[in-house]
């Protein structure tokens, strides 16, 4: 199977001690490479709801920031497009990602450390900035879920 990616951003998760999006951030975190797990995450959606074929010759991946305010992401659209005897598109918006539970983590480690306050509250943001040429996405490969047949009782429930 192959994969065609258009990823136009580069996407960067950041805390910030304030809510301003003028505030400087205490860390930052490319995540652009864990959108493939958005992909991958689609893909079985799409295949379990029946609505995206389970092995199609080529799967378009197409990831595109949906803005709160540019450069602030609210969501980020992964749409899947396939040709394996008719067209098939399907499309999921994720409100978060592998990147949020980094960014919690980074939040402790930023309290134990001192540059956030036990007490401050860490504001997280999701910025896409353009990448001209395409961003690289790590997209792991695609293989349809495993679908059980049986009924509960045939494995003693």
């Amino acid at each position: 199977m192959e994969i065609q990616l258009d990823n136009q951003y580069r996407y960067f998760c950041e805390l910030r001690g304030s809510p301003e999006i003028a505030s400087m951030p205490l860390a930052s975190e490319d995540a652009t490479l864990s959108l493939g797990e958005l992909i991958d995450e689609t893909y079985h959606r799409g295949v379990l709801a029946d609505r995206f074929p389970a092995e199609p010759e080529t799967i378009r991946a197409t990831i595109r920031p949906i803005w709160s305010q540019e450069p602030l992401v609210s969501q980020v659209q992964v749409e899947l497009s396939a040709t394996n005897g008719k067209a098939a598109s399907y499309s999921l918006e994720f409100d978060c990602g592998p990147w949020v539970r980094r960014a919690q983590l980074k939040a402790l480690l930023l309290k134990e450390e001192g540059s956030l306050a036990a007490n401050q509250k860490a504001y997280r943001a999701l910025v896409a900035v353009r990448a001209g040429a395409g961003a690289r996405v790590t997209v792991p490969p695609l293989q349809p879920p495993a679908i059980v047949d049986g009924c509960l009782e045939d494995f003693g429930i």
